[in-house]
């Protein structure tokens, strides 16, 4: 089932402002190495990679999307990545990110299956959902940067 395009922007809208912040604070911060920030850089890198080919994939005036499988794809990586992370610190916010992409492959479903149509005087519930997870996202990867930046 296709996603309206009231919903494919919202999607596409936060998927962008995740994006942005993210970049932000991969330019904007100094480096530490160590093996488990190697990873962690890793996932991070491939967060904003996989962040920006969905967003590029899903244009709601062609009626484009990302698919389901490609949202699948990026949250199942980033439990690989939290998964090779083994100092506590790093692998509590590693894992509750990768978490969080997993619930997104959810919460992307239930935008897919939604009927409630652009014109709907109140976004759907999943769309704060959406929203949600995407700060608690942005707060662990804020966390991740600042332990092991650029």
């Amino acid at each position: 089932m296709a996603i309206s395009r009231r919903s494919g922007l919202w999607i596409a809208c936060v998927a962008a402002v995740v994006a942005a912040v993210v970049v932000a604070l991969v330019v904007f911060l100094p480096d530490r190495s160590n093996s488990d920030c190697a990873t962690v850089r890793s996932m991070i890198d491939y967060n904003r990679s996989q962040s920006h080919a969905i967003g590029s994939a899903s244009d709601p005036e062609k009626g484009t999307e990302a698919s389901v499988g490609d949202y699948q794809k990026w949250a199942d990586q980033m439990q690989k990545y939290a998964a090779e992370i083994k100092d506590p610190a790093l692998a509590d916010h590693a894992h509750r990110l990768a978490d969080l992409a997993t619930k997104t492959v959810s919460v992307v479903q239930q935008a897919r299956s939604d009927d409630s149509g652009p014109l709907a005087p109140t976004p759907p519930p999943w769309a704060k959902t959406y929203a949600e997870m995407q700060t608690q996202s942005h707060t662990e990867l804020v966390a991740l940067n600042a332990a092991c930046p650029a």
